[in-house]
């Protein structure tokens, strides 16, 4: 090999790598175009959904609607009943409760002071 091909080798090898980060950083910047322009995308198709749900609103027994169904708006001369239901979590404690008072389930301390509980209840 010549002076002149070992030097020649060596400047097309450091080119190469001057042009590496560039290049790499070409592709990094192309995904996240890419990126950028499907999330533009979605955020276009959320604008419409938006946009449509506005001018639903617009039309007045549309908004009273959704006011009386989400605020619990009432028109005057009209009477709100609102009933309160218990908690599942709590309805279903509450059961498991009985149960083990009417099965006898659970230590003899537990089913003691249930039964004085229930005791002082009647």
């Amino acid at each position: 090999m010549t002076p002149r091909a070992l030097v020649l080798g060596v400047v097309l090898l450091l080119s190469l790598l001057a042009l590496l980060y560039p290049v790499r950083e070409w592709f990094a910047v192309r995904g996240d175009i890419s990126g950028l322009q499907s999330e533009n995308s979605s955020l276009a198709s959320g604008i419409k959904q938006l946009e449509a749900r506005k001018s639903e609103l617009s039309d007045p027994l549309t908004l009273q609607r959704e006011a009386r169904s989400q605020l619990y708006y009432v028109p005057e001369g009209s009477k709100l009943y609102v009933t309160i239901e218990p908690d599942a979590q709590e309805r279903e404690r509450a059961a498991e409760e009985e149960r083990a008072r009417r099965t006898g389930d659970g230590a003899w301390y537990q089913r003691l002071g249930e039964s004085l509980r229930w005791a002082d209840e009647q």
